[in-house]
């Protein structure tokens, strides 16, 4: 794997764009240094051509944009190591780094269509992030349309995971009938 930021004498194109908003965030979020997953990285898909709500990742909710708020509950948890975004916009990616998360790659537009399934973007993260000399152990897929999403709910599905012995696990949730 590769090393940790900390490690790394060239950070690459991403990280060399870091802006003081940034460090004054990473100041003020410290990251945990007791990771229980320590090969675990959060990848988080946001591509910029929606319909049903155009620009919703950039959208905020309260004083954050849902983006923001995926990376910082990712950025929180003890389990995650590193934070991606996948995404096909510029934008996003700034927005993301602006945010802490890593912006390695961009995703192509085919794969940032309306019907495009989850499982090729996946792939393509995957294979971009092997291209860079990484092959991620764990990955969780953080969705930033779910801006209420906890830490400690990366943690346990991460740790039920691992004691699972299964190669992937899904949560839902019951929802209730309006």
């Amino acid at each position: 794997t590769l090393p940790r930021r900390s490690e790394r004498r060239d950070s690459g194109p991403a990280e060399a764009c870091v802006s003081k908003s940034v460090r004054k965030y990473q100041n003020e979020y410290p990251r945990s240094k007791d990771f229980v997953h320590e090969a675990a990285i959060a990848l988080i898909p946001a591509r910029a051509g929606s319909k049903g709500i155009p620009g919703k990742n950039l959208r905020r909710v309260g004083d954050v944009p849902l983006l923001g708020r995926a990376i910082e509950t990712c950025r929180r948890s003890r389990s995650i190591r590193r934070v991606i975004v996948s995404t096909d916009s510029p934008a996003i990616a700034e927005l993301a780094r602006d945010f802490g998360a890593e912006t390695p790659f961009l995703r192509p537009s085919d794969l940032a269509q309306d019907e495009t399934p989850m499982l090729p973007v996946l792939r393509h993260a995957i294979s971009s992030l092997a291209a860079c000399g990484e092959t991620p152990a764990t990955i969780a897929l953080v969705q930033p349309t779910s801006p209420f999403l906890c830490p400690e709910t990366i943690d346990r599905a991460l740790a039920a995971l691992v004691a699972s012995g299964f190669d992937h696990l899904k949560a839902v949730r019951r929802v209730r009938e309006h």
